[in-house]
């Protein structure tokens, strides 16, 4: 079995067309594989934490307000994409619904004894969630299964940092010799904050590798190009934050 230690930069490499997006990137290696590749193994990561906790796919709340006696008003509102704190993010959410709601003022507070957000109408007026979104129901506890009422308390405790882990596509290998598996695919737990640099390797974490018991003979891999997804599986953006890996490739 021979082994080739491939490293990846994608500020260092030659990148193959446009490069604002180092999640979503083409690289040309130096010198291309060809080889019956056996399995494909993340030695290990270097990667600047970069992206916001609150963007596209996790920045929506819909939910309804309802005047006693009277039939339910559903809104829906949407955050700048941003990294926020607790406190930055309900004072972020309260302005948003006292923009777009009429008849009554909502005023949103935590708990801290018990991590849980609070979500107040003036009297007369209920508040309900309506659908069920990672901001909604992962990042601040509610439930769409919650009776509407004046003051509504999340069932669950807040979670601010949400992203456990990523992970890394190298579609490249796709039109390859995967055939069954849409992408080569490994798991970046995120253990750090917004700003730090979150770093792996296979001798002190987890082994992650693609073996394989059959192949289509030798194959060429003249570029590797990756791209990122969170753990609700949407695209994301390191906001021009590059990064670095190791595979460690094995052949007969």
């Amino acid at each position: 079995m021979k082994h080739q230690y491939i490293n990846v930069d994608t500020y260092t490499n030659k990148v193959l067309g446009s490069a604002t997006n180092p999640f979503d990137v083409t690289v040309q290696l130096d010198m291309p594989i060809r080889e019956r590749i056996r399995s494909i193994q993340l030695m290990s990561m270097e990667l600047p934490v970069g992206f916001y906790n609150i963007r596209a796919g996790c920045n929506t709340l819909a939910f309804t307000t309802t005047k006693s006696g009277s039939a339910p008003v559903a809104y829906t509102i949407t955050l700048t994409p941003a990294n926020y704190t607790i406190s930055t993010l309900i004072a972020a959410l309260q302005t948003a619904i006292n923009a777009v709601i009429s008849g009554c003022t909502c005023t949103i507070t935590v708990d801290t004894t018990v991590n849980k957000v609070t979500i107040s109408l003036t009297t007369t007026y209920s508040f309900s969630i309506t659908t069920d979104t990672v901001l909604s129901s992962v990042i601040l506890g509610f439930s769409s299964a919650q009776t509407a009422a004046l003051s509504l308390q999340a069932t669950s405790c807040y979670n601010i940092n949400h992203d456990l882990y990523l992970s890394m596509c190298i579609d490249t290998l796709t039109t390859s010799f995967l055939n069954s598996n849409p992408r080569c695919t490994f798991k970046i737990p995120i253990t750090v904050a917004n700003g730090s640099i979150q770093t792996w390797n296979a001798q002190t974490g987890f082994k992650q590798s693609i073996e394989y018991n059959d192949h289509a003979g030798v194959i060429q891999i003249p570029v590797i190009k990756t791209q990122w997804y969170d753990r609700y599986n949407n695209s994301i953006s390191n906001n021009g934050l590059h990064y670095s890996y190791t595979l460690k490739i094995s052949s007969d």
